[in-house]
Formats: structure tokens, C-alpha cells, sequence
């Protein structure tokens, strides 16, 4: 997970949970809703950094098709020149 993002979703828990302090909310209902925000955030930064590793996955396999396409049409090339020679 970014470290950016576990701050700022950090933050937003606190912050709500103060803003429900401040409306008047008793505490155990103050610490329900600062734990399902927290909760919320820590699942949402999970689901990007599944999101990121996926993509960096898929990168990976176009990157390696893409070298073994390069070598298959070098090996075309260097059998061609050697069939050319007879």
C-alpha cells in the first residue's frame, strides 16, 4: 500500500470521528463510525494495490511476449540468411 494513501485514510478516520464528537454523539457510536471508516479505507488502498500489482503483472507478460516475438523473428532472420547461402 502507498504511504500517502494509509495517511490520508488515517486522517479522513480521525476526522470524521471528531466531526461526530463534535454533533453531539456518544463515544461508543463516535468509535463505530471512525472504525467502519477506517475499515472502509484500509479495504479501498487493499483493492488499488491489488489493482497495481495486477497491472504490473500484465505489463510483465506483454514485456516478455513482445522480447520472444523480437527473438523468434531474429531466429526467422538468421535461418533465412543461412538457407540464402546454399
Amino acid at each position: 500500500m502507498n504511504a500517502n494513501s494509509s495517511i490520508l485514510a488515517a486522517f479522513a478516520t480521525i476526522g470524521m470521528m471528531y466531526a461526530a464528537r463534535l454533533a453531539g454523539m456518544d463515544w461508543e457510536f463516535t468509535l463505530l463510525v471512525g472504525c467502519c471508516i477506517g475499515l472502509t479505507a484500509m479495504q479501498g488502498l487493499k483493492h488499488k494495490a491489488e489493482q497495481n500489482e495486477v497491472a504490473r503483472q500484465r505489463k510483465a507478460a506483454d514485456d516478455a511476449t513482445r522480447a520472444s516475438e523480437a527473438e523468434s523473428a531474429a531466429a526467422r532472420s538468421r535461418k533465412g540468411k543461412k538457407s540464402a547461402r546454399r
